[in-house]
C-alpha cells in the first residue's frame, strides 16, 4: 500500500502565537481534577448507573473542559503549520473558545449537580458560542487549504468538525427540553447526542491528528494512504447508520494499524510512545468490553479516559515544550534546541504514566464495582493536579 502523504516539513513560520494554545492547554487538566471532585464528593452514586447527575457533570467537564479545550488548542496549531492556512482572528477567537468553553462546562456541571433546569439555557448558550466559534474559524480554513495540504489528514479534520456541529445541535436541543421541561425523547437524542460527540467529534479528530503526530513524533512510518482514506468516511457512515458494530470494527482497525506502526518505530519505546499504546489498548478493551459487558460506563471510562485523554496526555508532552521552543527560537534566544528537553523532562512524563494508568485501571474498577469511585477519584484528581504543574512548570521556564 502506498505511504499516506503527509507533511514533514512545517510551516512553523504560519503558527499563531503559543501563548493563544497554551492557555487551553493548560486549562484542560484543571478540568479533569473538576471532574475528579465530582467523583469524590459524590462517592460511589456517582457511577452506579448511567443517569447519575454526578456523572453526567462529571462527564461533561470532562468531555468539554478537558478534552474539547484540548483539542481546540490542538487544531489552533495544526491547522496553519500542517495544513498552511491561516485562522481568521486567532486572537480573539482562541479566547472566546477559552472563556466560553470553561464557565459553559461548569454552569452545565452546575445544573445537572443542583438540578437547577434554569442553568441549562445560560450553559448552552456559552458552549454553543465557544464551540460555533471554533467551527467558523476552522471549517472555512479547512475549505481553503492549499493542493499542497495533506488530503486525508483535511478530509478527517472537516468531518470531525462536521460531526461536532452534529453534537453541539443535539446537545442545544437537549438542554432547551431539560430547561423548558419538554416531552422530548431524551434517552434516544442522548444516545444519538453521545455517538456524534464521542465518536464523531473525539474519534475521528484523534484519527485526524494522528496521521501527523504519529510518523511526526513517534518516528514511525507513515500511514498507508488506502487504510487512511477510508478510515474517517467510514466513521461518517456508521454514524449515520448508527451502526455500533461498524464503528467498533473501524476503530479497532485505526488501534491495530497504529500499533503496528509504533512497533515498527526504531528508536526504543519513551513514555509518551507508551500513552499510545495504552490509549490505543483501552479503544480495543471499549470495543471488546460492550460486546461482552454492556455497561455505558465502563465504555466511557475506557473511549474517553482510556483512550482520547491518554493520547491527548501523551501529545502534551511532545506539544507543549515543542510550542515553548519554537517561542524560545522565534525571540532569537542562542541555543534553542537546547532547551527543548529540560522544559517537560522524560523523567515527568514516566511518572504522569504510572499515575494516569492507576487512575485509568481505579475508574474502570469502580465502573463495575461503584465501591471504588472515591480511590479512583484519588488517583483521578493526583495525575491531572501533576499535569497540571507540569504544564506551569514549563510555562515558567519558557521566554516571556
Amino acid at each position: 500500500l502506498a505511504p499516506l502523504t503527509m507533511r514533514r516539513a512545517l510551516l512553523v513560520a504560519a503558527a499563531p502565537p503559543a501563548a493563544l494554545s497554551l492557555r487551553l492547554f493548560a486549562t484542560a487538566p484543571v478540568f479533569v481534577m473538576l471532574a475528579a471532585l465530582v467523583l469524590l464528593w459524590a462517592g460511589p452514586a456517582a457511577l452506579a448507573q448511567r443517569w447519575s447527575p454526578a456523572l453526567l457533570a462529571a462527564t461533561h467537564l470532562f468531555a468539554l473542559g478537558a478534552l474539547s479545550m484540548a483539542m481546540a488548542a490542538a487544531l489552533w496549531q495544526l491547522l496553519p503549520v500542517v495544513c498552511g492556512v491561516a485562522l481568521p482572528c486567532p486572537q480573539a477567537g482562541a479566547r472566546c473558545i477559552h472563556a466560553c468553553l470553561g464557565s459553559g462546562a461548569v454552569l452545565l456541571a452546575a445544573a445537572f449537580l443542583g438540578g437547577w433546569p434554569a442553568l441549562f439555557l445560560p450553559a448552552a448558550a456559552l458552549l454553543v458560542l465557544g464551540l460555533c466559534c471554533l467551527l467558523g474559524c476552522c471549517l472555512p480554513a479547512l475549505w481553503r487549504m492549499p493542493p499542497t495540504a495533506p488530503a486525508q489528514v483535511v478530509w478527517a479534520m472537516r468531518l470531525a468538525l462536521l460531526a461536532l456541529l452534529a453534537a453541539v445541535t443535539l446537545g442545544a436541543t437537549l438542554a432547551w427540553g431539560l430547561a423548558r421541561g419538554l416531552p422530548l425523547p431524551f434517552p434516544a437524542l442522548t444516545d444519538t447526542h453521545v455517538l456524534w460527540a464521542g465518536a464523531g467529534w473525539v474519534g475521528m479528530l484523534t484519527v485526524a491528528v494522528s496521521f501527523q503526530v504519529v510518523p511526526m513524533f513517534q518516528v514511525t512510518p507513515l500511514y498507508p494512504a488506502l487504510p487512511a482514506r477510508s478510515l474517517a468516511p467510514l466513521i461518517l457512515c456508521a454514524l449515520l447508520l448508527q451502526s455500533a458494530l461498524l464503528l467498533a470494527l473501524v476503530f479497532c482497525a485505526f488501534a491495530a494499524l497504529t500499533l503496528r506502526l509504533l512497533w515498527q518505530r526504531k528508536r526504543a519505546p519513551e513514555a509518551t510512545t507508551w500513552f499510545w499504546v495504552l490509549g490505543l489498548a483501552s479503544l480495543l478493551a471499549a470495543a471488546v468490553s460492550w460486546s461482552l459487558v454492556r455497561s455505558p460506563v465502563l465504555l466511557g471510562v475506557l473511549f474517553l479516559y482510556g483512550f482520547a485523554w491518554s493520547i491527548v496526555t501523551g501529545m502534551l508532552y511532545k506539544i507543549v515544550p515543542f510550542l515553548l521552543w519554537h517561542a524560545w527560537a522565534m525571540q532569537g534566544l542562542d541555543k534553542p534546541v537546547a532547551r527543548i528537553g529540560v522544559l517537560m523532562p522524560a523523567r515527568q512524563a514516566r511518572l504522569q504514566l504510572a499515575l494516569h494508568a492507576a487512575a485509568l485501571l481505579l475508574l474502570a474498577l469502580a465502573a463495575l464495582y461503584p465501591a471504588w469511585t472515591r480511590a479512583a477519584g484519588v488517583m483521578l484528581y493526583a495525575a491531572a493536579a501533576m499535569l497540571w504543574h507540569q504544564i506551569a512548570q514549563a510555562r515558567a521556564a519558557s521566554p516571556k
